[in-house]
């Protein structure tokens, strides 16, 4: 789309969102206006980007940041496509400060003097300065060595306000791309327009598609959902059994209370009941009799051996459910690496993160990646399990034939003789 200025005859605008490289419709296909706040013409038309997109723009993002062409790439290199970004920035000045002029309603002086300028020395800087900001060693005794390690994360999303939208891009891609890091950026709906030809000139640098993205549209716009949709973003879901049909009375009563997961507060009652026996039970890093209001019944239904034959605590800690379990297997603290709980009541998301670090330390000293299939507990000298891989890991081997049906859902999709590793379950 051309628009008419004062100061240009013919101003290409972008029209789309840009997601691995490239301008896109939305999925929906709808579109809404960006106008010029100081007379109200309408500037373009851009894609009222929903949850499909953020869905298609963080795909991108992950793929680009596990291909390694710029999360591996040699930090002097990404410091010399930065710079070429900078440089691209002060080549087309004229350009963005007009965009940004009828786009933001900024004076044109203010952003060809100030905004522009600020926008290429801020992403000039983080470029040099990444490969200059030094590791550290901690102390520690003779017989270790204690690092502090600065990695790139993954993928970050980037929400930016709408009065200085070029300059807090840069303060928030120049540090996330100089670190290796891809991003996805939510310009506001008012200004989005410098927020997309940055991207565009970005991939001219030589950042590789799909290492910077940008969607448009907000819920503040008629139908936008794009801001609740980076908030609420599901991978999708992870390898393994379908959902069983088959009905489980214990752990899921047909007396069905205002409780919810296993009934851990009815369960002891229906085995001192006689309803039913369980073969093997796991408390899965749980601790009932302390937990539960009624923990004294727990505890009876614990001691029975014709009730609960055999009992496995898997726990990070001691716990007084401990005392009662045929065996107790050390469990990693916390919640697991790749848990994510969004609730729809708050406009956020909460990512819970651990890596187990003997484990990382081992990948330190091999120069990398571990061999294909091993497990955290082989890194720690308690033998501690990350939960996900006990359970597959358990799946696989009471199944060693596949005659039960069960061995199929957990075996690696590249090696059908190995069982899933952890970061194949996700995908």
């Amino acid at each position: 789309m051309n628009v008419q200025t004062d100061f240009t005859d013919n101003l290409s605008l972008p029209n789309g969102s840009f997601i691995d490289g490239e301008y896109r419709p939305a999925v929906s296909g709808k579109t809404f206006e960006t106008t010029n706040p100081f007379n109200g013409d309408v500037i373009a038309a851009l894609p009222t980007c929903a949850s499909a997109d953020v869905d298609a723009a963080v795909r991108s993002a992950r793929a680009a940041f596990k291909s390694g062409l710029w999360s591996g790439l040699h930090p002097s290199d990404r410091t010399a496509v930065l710079g070429k970004l900078a440089d691209l920035i002060m080549e087309n000045a004229e350009e963005l400060a007009t965009m940004e002029a009828l786009d933001a309603g900024k004076p044109i002086t203010d952003c060809r003097s100030i905004d522009i300028p600020e926008t290429a020395n801020c992403i000039r800087w983080h470029g040099e300065a990444q490969d200059k900001l030094y590791d550290q060693i901690a102390p520690s005794s003779p017989d270790a060595v204690g690092m502090i390690v600065r990695e790139p994360v993954g993928v970050v999303a980037a929400v930016l306000p709408w009065n200085f939208p070029l300059m807090m891009m840069a303060w928030k891609i120049g540090p996330a791309l100089a670190t290796g890091n891809s991003v996805v950026v939510k310009p506001a709906e008012q200004p989005s327009l410098t927020s997309l030809r940055l991207a565009e000139l970005a991939l001219e640098a030589g950042v590789p598609p799909g290492v910077l993205n940008v969607l448009t549209g907000s819920v503040a716009t008629k139908g936008g959902t794009a801001g609740n949709g980076m908030n609420k973003f599901k991978p999708h879901d992870p390898i393994g059994a379908p959902n069983t049909h088959e009905w489980n009375h214990l752990e899921w009563p047909r007396e069905f209370p205002l409780a919810y997961h296993e009934m851990s507060i009815l369960l002891p009652h229906f085995l001192n009941e006689g309803r039913g026996t369980l073969d093997v039970y796991f408390s899965r890093v749980y601790n009932p009799i302390w937990t539960n209001p009624d923990g004294f019944t727990w505890m009876e239904a614990l001691k029975a051996e014709d009730t609960v034959k055999c009992h496995v605590a898997l726990t990070p800690t001691w716990s007084e459910t401990s005392w009662f379990a045929d065996y107790v297997l050390p469990m990693g603290v916390g919640a697991e690496r790749h848990d994510i709980t969004s609730y729809e009541t708050h406009a956020g998301r909460w990512v819970s993160f651990r890596q187990p670090t003997f484990r990382r330390f081992a990948e330190i000293q091999a120069g990398g990646e571990l061999p294909e299939g091993t497990r955290t507990f082989e890194y720690n000298p308690g033998e501690v399990w990350e939960e996900n891989e006990f359970w597959i890991d358990l799946s696989w081997k009471i199944d060693p034939d596949g005659s039960l049906g069960i061995r199929a859902w957990f075996q690696s999709p590249d090696d059908p003789e190995k069982p899933l590793s952890d970061d194949e379950y996700y995908g």
